[in-house]
């Protein structure tokens, strides 16, 4: 189950991700045991809230309070401990390159929806998720 620009929230086979994932490949993560019994995380739980998320728009405006939804966001949706607070934190994000600019694909894809590009609001992404100490990596 995973948040795509092309498909929005969907299932997508294994065999069919694996395939589509870049030549370098990637790596598998969960949470680690003592993680989720200290605070009372569920996998069972979260795939059931996640599921409830199908057939939503991808969130190109990286919103938390529309309908859509984008692919980290989704993991920060609906990995909860016991009480319903979320597993990762948010962080400010940040849309600018390396040399100090706004890159053109965000300039233009944020003037085309006629928004602010949201630089510094809180947010979540897949790399800052896999750096979380309440994650392992799995063998593959």
């Amino acid at each position: 189950l995973e948040a795509t620009p092309k498909r929005g929230v969907s299932l997508t086979p294994w065999d069919e991700f694996v395939e589509s994932l870049p030549e370098q490949g990637f790596k598998l993560f969960r949470v680690r045991t003592d993680v989720a019994k200290e605070r009372g995380f569920n996998p069972e739980t979260a795939v059931n809230e996640a599921i409830q998320y199908l057939g939503r728009p991808y969130d190109w405006a990286y919103e938390s309070d529309n309908d859509a939804i984008y692919c980290s966001e989704l993991v920060w949706l609906t990995y909860r401990d016991r009480d319903g607070n979320p597993l990762f934190e948010t962080k400010p994000m940040n849309f600018i390159g390396l040399d100090g600019t706004y890159p053109e694909f965000w300039k233009n894809l944020f003037a085309k929806m006629g928004k602010p590009i949201p630089q510094g609001e809180p947010g979540t992404n897949p790399n800052d998720m896999a750096r979380s100490e309440c994650l392992m990596e799995v063998d593959l």
